[in-house]
């Protein structure tokens, strides 16, 4: 089997496990265990909590800076769930012309 072949093999099964995750938090996103834990629990409820201590002049220095990191884990996550989904997106787009041309190129190679 040749190189391109094998790479390409490699680049569908990249696009397929990146379409796997964004299906898997699009179902996450509906689920109303996750919503209750995880959207209102953490990344409101949690994070505005420490946002406001990462304010309190009765804390430390250390211990304001901790909570506004933590805070700022909400957004991270976030950003992580929305790159995960444009790649699942992209993913979409790109994975039909790749195994079209996987195909392709086993054609060729059994031409030969």
């Amino acid at each position: 089997m040749s190189t391109d072949v094998q790479v390409t093999e490699q680049i569908i099964a990249t696009l397929e496990h990146n379409i796997k995750v964004a299906e898997a938090i699009e179902r996450l996103d509906r689920n109303s265990d996750f919503k209750l834990v995880v959207t209102q629990g953490f990344l409101r409820d949690e994070c505005i909590r420490y946002v406001d201590l990462s304010g309190d002049p009765d804390l430390t220095e250390k211990a304001r800076l901790d909570s506004l990191n933590i805070a700022q884990a909400g957004g991270h996550f976030k950003r992580y769930i929305e790159s995960r989904m444009n790649l699942g997106r992209q993913a979409q787009g790109q994975i039909v012309s790749q195994k079209n041309a996987l195909d392709e190129m086993r054609a060729e190679a059994a031409g030969e």
